[in-house]
């Protein structure tokens, strides 16, 4: 745990900080506590062409990013823990981290660049208290958001991110390289 500037902030890669007191109350619909200069709306983007009934239809990366966020949702409130917020700032930085890893083949919470997830979400200007994430790479058959959703939830420091009462909002970001899906989901705090 470390402070700064008096502010208490907590960072887990793959694990859960212990935080004292109880769980924050729901209010998954309370405005992000900074201008985010994307809105929900950014958050997904869409096939040119809607579907016979004429409803946009999501691109790939949108969809299975929509899938595993309801999927973890499920998860959370399963277990009467609040649902997580879509926050369009950390969904931008998730898919900048998913991209670059796909991109230049590296499996990693740490960018080339050296920065870890505290430090990417900072400079995109998040205000975060708590962080953490879980990666991914699952292949490309079946189905993907399942498999990574069990994985996550197999495995004691991936659940415990997903689980985590203090967390209140995410990003999830999905790329695509030599028939693999990699994923990054950050979960922040304010």
């Amino acid at each position: 745990m470390t402070s700064t500037a008096g502010l208490t902030k907590f960072v887990v890669i793959a694990g859960m900080a212990l935080m004292a007191g109880c769980c924050p109350p729901c209010n998954e619909n309370a405005p992000l506590p900074y201008v985010c200069p994307w809105s929900e709306q950014d958050l997904w983007t869409y096939e040119e062409e809607p579907d016979a009934a004429g409803n946009p239809v999501m691109d790939g990366y949108s969809t299975l990013e929509s899938e595993l966020f309801n999927l973890i949702n499920q998860e959370r409130t399963d277990r009467g823990i609040c649902p997580l917020a879509a926050d369009p700032c950390v969904f931008h930085a998730a898919r900048l981290h998913t991209q670059d890893m796909a991109d230049n083949n590296y499996f990693n919470h740490v960018n080339g660049a050296g920065e870890n997830i505290p430090e990417r979400l900072t400079n995109e200007g998040i205000p975060w208290t708590g962080c953490a994430e879980n990666i991914g790479i699952a292949s490309a058959s079946g189905n993907v958001t399942a498999r990574i959703l069990q994985a996550w939830m197999e495995s004691d420091e991936h659940r415990k991110n997903i689980l985590n009462c203090h967390f209140t909002h995410t990003g999830i970001g999905v790329a695509y390289n030599y028939g693999e899906y990699y994923f990054t989901q950050n979960f922040t705090a304010y």
